[in-house]
């Protein structure tokens, strides 16, 4: 089988941009969560260590894979719903993979835009795995908000909207090194967003075993564009003590590693000076079109 490589993180992380890179790239056959259900399903039954057959979930991947390497030299999908699927895809297409990380407070304001861990979730028994949840717009949501048992899940259940979803960012990104690095090191990247350029791009190209044509010029306006962009309506200044806390709790082990700034004042300054400089463009926009 040919190459195979899977774009992997918390979601809000990335993934679509690069899935929008390499679909300019003729020989990568490029996809963006081209399986929600069964793969979200998938996600679901890993995470709560469900014994459950892969052989379906596989079964539909290999169908795609094969249709994509039949008239392209890789096969790229970029999928946080995946993010706990490593061991599998492994097997079964000598996969590659890139573990894309985000500054955790711009994935949670993100998420909190979108929504997710607003709702209290319905369950009796904290010990057992959460079932399918009403009020969502998709089947796949309820399988993608992962949720701990236990006294983990005791002590999320406390937790403001900000906690949960810094406890996921915490999670998630854990769960996926600690997956990667049962690889072989030449198996995986793992790659900030923050650090992500055209020369990164380019750096990528012996992990993807062929040459990419996208010029800087392209790549630096589909960058420009920023796609999936939301604005979020939260920003950490907005977060209240308790919320900043349970951050601290849940990200900064993590964080630190990977060289994320949790200094609250730093942010602040600089959501403000983003925020300046958005509301500069739109002005001057509206002055001279």
């Amino acid at each position: 089988m040919g190459k195979t490589i899977f774009a992997l993180g918390t979601g809000r992380c990335g993934t679509v941009f690069l899935y929008k890179v390499f679909s300019q790239e003729p020989k990568v056959a490029s996809h963006h969560e081209r399986h929600p259900l069964s793969d979200t399903f998938h996600r679901y039954v890993k995470w709560n260590d469900l014994p459950v057959d892969h052989a379906g979930f596989l079964a539909i991947k290999e169908e795609g894979v094969l249709n994509d390497l039949s008239n392209h030299e890789v096969s790229f999908e970029a999928s946080s719903y995946l993010s706990f699927s490593i061991a599998e895809l492994s097997d079964k297409f000598d996969a590659k993979f890139i573990l894309l990380i985000r500054d955790p407070a711009k994935v949670i304001n993100s998420y909190i835009q979108k929504g997710w861990y607003a709702k209290e979730i319905i369950r009796d028994d904290v010990n057992k795995v959460v079932n399918f949840q009403p009020d969502m717009k998709y089947p796949h949501h309820s399988f993608s908000r992962i949720i701990p048992t236990g006294a983990e899940g005791e002590k999320w259940n406390s937790y403001s909207q900000v906690g949960k979803l810094a406890w996921y960012w915490n999670a998630l990104n854990r769960k996926c090194i600690d997956q990667l690095k049962q690889l072989a090191e030449d198996k995986y990247q793992i790659i900030r967003l923050e650090d992500l350029s055209y020369e990164t791009f380019k750096r990528l190209e012996p992990f993807f075993g062929t040459n990419f044509e996208m010029s800087r010029t392209d790549y630096e306006n589909l960058a420009k564009s920023k796609p999936n962009k939301l604005n979020p309506r939260r920003t950490v200044e907005s977060w209240s003590d308790r919320e900043r806390e349970e951050f601290l709790v849940e990200v900064q082990d993590l964080a630190k590693e990977y060289n994320y700034n949790l200094d609250f004042d730093q942010i602040i300054e600089k959501e403000k000076a983003k925020k300046n400089s958005v509301e500069k463009v739109s002005v001057f926009k509206k002055i001279f079109g």
